[in-house]
């Protein structure tokens, strides 16, 4: 489940990913969701409707809701790893961000993990496994 190019670095420095997979899988996928959502509508020449948009501040935290449920159908079609996406919890007090939630993420092979998302006020995307 991981990708090729992680195979490859961890083949070349001889490391034992047996006892690490389940861990390196979620860390991979959580990293990889940070690159999607910090990516730019637009941005990639040969899937323009991946990414986030810029967003409006000044009205962005107003539609959360709106918000989240862009983020959950941009994880389930840029990351294929990942076979279900729920909301679990909504926090929009949080200090420098927009909105913030915990996502429990069900991928293909069953395992399941939780990570908190974090749109930030300078619309970057923080994805950090719990």
């Amino acid at each position: 489940m991981l990708r090729l190019t992680e195979r490859l670095n961890f083949l070349d420095s001889q490391h034992d990913m047996s006892d690490d997979q389940p861990l390196l899988i979620e860390q991979s996928i959580c990293h990889y969701l940070a690159n999607i959502l910090n990516t730019r509508t637009g941005s990639v020449a040969i899937t323009p409707h991946v990414g986030m948009p810029i967003m409006n501040l000044s009205t962005a935290g107003r539609h959360s809701d709106e918000l989240i449920a862009y983020i959950k159908n941009q994880v389930l079609e840029g990351e294929l790893r990942i076979k279900q996406f729920e909301t679990i919890s909504i926090s929009n007090t949080i200090s420098n961000a927009l909105v913030a939630f915990t996502a429990k993420i069900q991928c293909y092979d069953l395992s399941t993990f939780k990570c908190q998302i974090k749109v930030r006020l300078d619309n970057t995307v923080e994805v950090s496994l719990l």
